[in-house]
């Protein structure tokens, strides 16, 4: 319900349009019972004061009544706008954010940049034990089988024993593997080097073809 126009009104607040009186011989408008400076004060939730002349006024009035300034504001139907566009704006920001979070594999390095590797990453760690030597030849043979024997020297390279399983491959020219020879439980004391000996009865007549040998050796399980 719109508020009445009272006779203290200079201009109507709602369309701004002067209320002086036409007939310059008529009766005068009455005059306010409080001038400007009275109705100067503080605003209640009911009411507000102008923005240019400070008098105290509806607070649903869009013109003032003493000095005719239309009066700035943001209407209800403005408020429940901007409370639903901050609203949008807020939740595309968050469910970007969640999503970034849950599919994101790794943390994202700054451009140009690279993780500082450590030092002990960049060393691969030595090994336990390296294959000092291998020699092998022919010491018997007849027309059934021919006898490989080998000698192989090991270092141990930690201050503990090991245990090692060793497999020597027998290689023709081109690199095929013709037999091979199994040792197990080879113990190696801790810090030295150690020998070991063996044999391989090959069959005729892949015996030869034998050109090269190999010692493929591993830790053993304790």
């Amino acid at each position: 319900m719109r508020p009445r126009i009272q006779t203290s009104m200079k201009f109507c607040p709602h369309c701004s349009a002067s209320l002086a009186r036409s007939d310059p011989f008529g009766p005068p408008s009455p005059k306010p019972s409080r001038n400007t400076q009275e109705t100067k004060g503080a605003s209640t939730p009911l009411t507000k004061a102008c923005r240019k002349c400070g008098s105290i006024m509806g607070a649903r009035l869009k013109v003032c009544p003493n000095c005719g300034t239309r009066q700035k504001g943001i209407s209800p139907l403005g408020w429940v706008i901007a409370i639903i566009f901050a609203l949008l704006i807020f939740g595309s920001v968050w469910n970007e954010a969640w999503y970034a979070s849950i599919f994101s594999t790794s943390p994202r390095q700054p451009s140009g940049s690279r993780p500082a590797a450590s030092s002990s990453s960049s060393r691969p760690p030595a090994p336990s034990f390296r294959v000092v030597s291998l020699r092998y030849r022919v010491t018997e043979r007849n027309n059934v089988w021919w006898k490989y024997s080998w000698i192989l020297t090991i270092r141990n390279n930690v201050s503990a024993p090991l245990k090692l399983w060793v497999t020597i491959k027998f290689k023709d020219a081109d690199g095929f593997i013709v037999d091979q020879n199994r040792e197990y439980d080879l113990h190696v004391p801790a810090g030295s080097e150690q020998t070991f000996t063996g044999f391989d009865l090959i069959s005729c007549p892949e015996a030869r073809s034998v050109r090269d040998a190999d010692a493929e050796v591993r830790a053993a399980p304790w």
